[in-house]
């Protein structure tokens, strides 16, 4: 190893900091952590800190190849970049669509924006997370003025009580998972997974919730009629920041734990001390002799 580069995770979006370590003949050797990043503290997952050989693979394209007579040469940057551009003037203002990809950076996305809409003449520009994320953009847009997260990764173990729903933290974001482990192990934090198949973090959790797929806007409102009917909401944080209580408290006063049951195959009891442990992570994990069907998974 001849030098150290810092850099930033690339597989997923907690951006964990590696250090990548160089030889003399700028091939990656090994992949550090950094203690230093706030957002993985020095912990990396097997992707990050192993799956690095991609980068110098002997499959991987080093040169430019350009395909004449049906088969591919090799060709210099230049030449490549110029019959591109020559091929995309045929589209331009016409039948051109881009994609931009969620493993870029905000810098690239914007740059190939401009491509589309300045050089391109068109506004057949999309991105992938319009699909995965577009309706919780929405959610998060009206009820939080930010289509993005409003917690950083130490409230993880700080929290009281975590929630995970329709998602499989310890395979996409396993330094994320890390932290949330940490909460329930370290700290006493209680878990609720919501999800219709078993996955990780289900050996963690308190409360393992099953319901049909498709049915988690009704457990929530589930639980939300359950919070508001026992009182374990918090009125002065309702009164000072929020907006339209009234009218949501009139759509969800018809979930009550039996028809939430009939949606979602939920047990009413089951929700009923889910809900009261979200609202009040001090209650009992358990109720008296255990609930049925639902008992601690690795706790």
């Amino acid at each position: 190893m001849t030098r150290e580069e810092e850099t930033v995770c690339p597989y997923c979006g907690v951006g964990c900091g590696i250090k990548l370590q160089v030889d003399s003949r700028d091939e990656v050797v090994e992949v550090l952590d950094d203690p230093e990043n706030r957002s993985s503290i020095g912990m990396l997952c097997v992707k990050g800190r192993f799956g690095y050989t991609f980068v110098h693979h002997s499959d991987r394209l080093t040169t430019p190849l350009i395909k004449e007579g049906g088969e591919f040469r090799p060709a210099t940057w230049d030449e490549a970049l110029d019959l591109i551009a020559d091929r995309l003037l045929r589209y331009r203002g016409r039948s051109f669509a881009t994609l931009c990809s969620a493993k870029a950076t905000n810098e690239d996305g914007y740059v190939q924006q401009k491509l589309a809409r300045l050089i391109m003449q068109t506004n057949n520009i999309d991105h992938c997370t319009r699909l995965c994320h577009s309706p919780s953009v929405e959610a998060m847009l009206a009820s939080l003025g930010s289509g993005a997260t409003s917690n950083s990764y130490t409230d993880y173990e700080d929290a009281g009580c975590l929630l995970v729903i329709g998602c499989d933290p310890t395979s996409n974001h396993p330094v994320a998972a890390s932290r949330m482990r940490r909460a329930v192990v370290e700290r006493g934090a209680k878990l609720i997974v919501v999800n219709p198949r078993r996955i990780d973090m289900c050996d963690y959790a308190h409360w393992w919730l099953r319901p049909y797929p498709g049915t988690d806007v009704a457990l929530l409102n589930g639980m939300a009629k359950v919070i508001l009917e026992e009182g374990l909401w918090d009125r002065e944080f309702v009164a000072n920041r929020t907006e339209g209580f009234e009218e949501w408290a009139r759509v969800v006063d018809k979930y009550t734990p039996e028809y939430v049951e009939q949606i979602t195959g939920v047990p009413a009891e089951e929700l009923r001390q889910a809900a009261r442990v979200y609202a009040n992570p001090s209650v009992p994990p358990f109720s008296k002799g255990g609930l049925g069907g639902i008992s601690p998974l690795g706790i």
